[in-house]
């Protein structure tokens, strides 16, 4: 059963967006202009583009706001979840390692750790955003936004990235088929395996798509797609509701 990390207890309430936190913030004496709302909702959308879960907390590990990457793997996940305004993870010694990571973070302290069981965890980066010094205010205010999780990648590449450089260096249906295997970590011979064809043909597409892509060598080509910039699909995406 998953508990929130905060031992105290949270409104079960919509996790607003950062447009909304900024309006409602209560250390804000008034609204903010609509030039600095119109500034954090591109910022916002900017970050829902980024390939890696992002989610803003405070000091007490309260959820301020999460990216779509974010939002789409802590639902109904082993480890994580957001559940209203709560964050929650499975585990009394993983809520006690990331709330002793947010509270440094808080101080000004990075950190990264790891959650969760061995061959299925987590790694956390846990980034603070201000200096921890008394006089400083978080992203919106005193107590707002003082520490950023970010959650390790869960694929290599975005689909919907290959699917881009795919199309970008004229691969074949087949040959980006070849591709995504490849960035699973597939060899040749369980390529061929899985698609019913002679490992011969493998290698072969194999090479056609080092030739269109200009790699050098298969490792060449697989750190050519992680480097890629992010294609996050919005398919499926859960919508934070204001």
């Amino acid at each position: 059963m998953s508990l929130p990390i905060s031992p105290a207890a949270t409104p079960r309430q919509p996790v607003r967006p950062w447009p909304v936190l900024v309006r409602n913030a209560a250390s804000s004496p008034a609204p903010a202009e609509p030039r600095t709302r119109a500034l954090v909702a591109q910022v916002c959308a900017a970050l829902d583009e980024v390939d890696h879960p992002m989610l803003l907390v405070d000091a007490d590990v309260k959820l301020l706001w999460s990216n779509r990457l974010a939002r789409r793997h802590c639902t109904g996940g082993a480890l994580l979840n957001i559940e209203g305004s709560a964050l929650c993870i499975a585990g009394a010694a993983d809520r006690e390692r990331l709330g002793r990571a947010v509270a440094g973070a808080a101080a000004g302290r990075r950190s990264m750790v790891v959650l969760g069981p061995h061959g299925a965890a987590t790694t956390v980066a846990v980034v603070p955003l201000r200096d921890g010094s008394p006089a400083a205010k978080g992203v919106f205010g005193a107590g707002l936004g003082d520490v950023l999780l970010i959650l390790a990648r869960q694929e290599p590449c975005q689909a919907l990235t290959l699917q881009f450089f795919a199309q970008a260096n004229r691969l074949t249906p087949a040959e980006s088929g070849v591709l995504q295997a490849l960035c699973r970590g597939r060899c040749p011979a369980q390529i061929a395996h899985e698609g019913g064809v002679a490992v011969s043909t493998v290698r072969t597409q194999v090479s056609a798509i080092r030739d269109k892509t200009g790699a050098t060598s298969t490792p060449a080509l697989l750190r050519m797609v992680s480097a890629l910039p992010p294609m996050v699909s919005t398919v499926g995406s859960l919508v934070c509701a204001a």
